[in-house]
């Protein structure tokens, strides 16, 4: 009893299945594929169960009654790849043509030996037949487009992706004020004529036409001391416009150092009015007396 159990489980391990395929196999084969994916029963580049169904008994009608569905399937990737390597080789090179009769790439002797000096594996191809090429051109060419299409449409989407940036909203940013427009700045008071009398010294003189000898002492103290008003005023007016004129540079360079600028003006401001009344009432005491 266990010797037959013994042969029994021998003859129940499965063989392999190998098959031969012919030049007519091949081309019955192709063209039941063809019409397969035309009737539709071929989806996103994958058979359908009907369609193995059909093509194995098509195949059957033919006379090949020993093919079955796994034989179908080893064959296809046999036949897909030797065309695929022979798609991608010669897929836009300039300077070959498909020969029908030949069933193989015909070119010029220097257009061939440039191609096999930079792909050497091509030189193959130069000699040896590739049947039924034109078949697996209408049955597989629209899948290998379609999918080059999808990775170039992936690496263009990839390169317009702009690169994302991370801010840290708790960094803290250093504020670095911008330095002042110093040669910028121009005083828009025009020019005015030098002074008819020193306002910094008391023993100054001026250029007053000279009063006669018959006038009082008191008209020549009032006409002297006009004018010297009036110079002393003029004077302290520039000065006050070339200090608004300097605020305003300082205060537009900068927001913070122009708030800090302010203050200091304001400090030059009432500096020159108590400079300009001090030397306003020496002058006025000098010229009383």
């Amino acid at each position: 009893m266990s010797r037959g159990k013994a042969i029994a489980t021998e003859s129940s391990v499965p063989t392999r299945e190998f098959i031969k395929w012919t030049e007519d196999m091949d081309a019955r084969l192709l063209h039941c594929m063809i019409d397969e994916s035309r009737i539709g029963n071929r989806v996103d580049g994958s058979w359908t169960s009907q369609a193995y169904t059909n093509i194995v008994d098509h195949l059957h009608v033919s006379g090949y009654v020993a093919i079955t569905k796994n034989n179908v399937k080893n064959r296809q990737k046999v036949l897909k790849d030797k065309w695929r390597e022979v798609h991608d080789l010669f897929s836009g090179l300039s300077g070959f043509a498909w020969n029908p009769i030949t069933m193989r790439f015909d070119a010029e002797d220097e257009v061939w030996m440039d191609l096999i000096q930079s792909r050497p594996t091509a030189a193959k191809w130069r000699v040896n037949s590739i049947r039924h090429y034109d078949l697996m051109v209408e049955l597989w060419a629209a899948d290998r487009a379609t999918g080059s299409a999808v990775r170039t449409a992936r690496q263009i989407r990839r390169g317009r992706e702009a690169p994302r940036v991370n801010v840290d909203l708790n960094h803290n940013v250093e504020y670095t004020p911008e330095q002042p427009d110093w040669m910028g700045y121009r005083d828009p008071t025009p020019p005015s004529p030098p002074p008819s009398v020193d306002e910094y010294s008391t023993g100054g003189t001026q250029s007053v036409p000279s009063v006669p000898s018959g006038g009082t002492s008191s008209s020549r103290g009032s006409k002297r001391k006009a004018p010297t008003t009036d110079v002393i005023e003029a004077q302290f007016e520039k000065f006050t416009t070339s200090l608004d004129g300097f605020t305003n540079v300082l205060s537009s360079s900068n927001v913070h150092f122009g708030t800090i600028s302010n203050a200091a003006v304001e400090q030059l401001h009432g500096d020159a009015f108590s400079f300009n009344l001090s030397l306003y009432t020496k002058l006025h005491c000098s010229h009383s007396s």
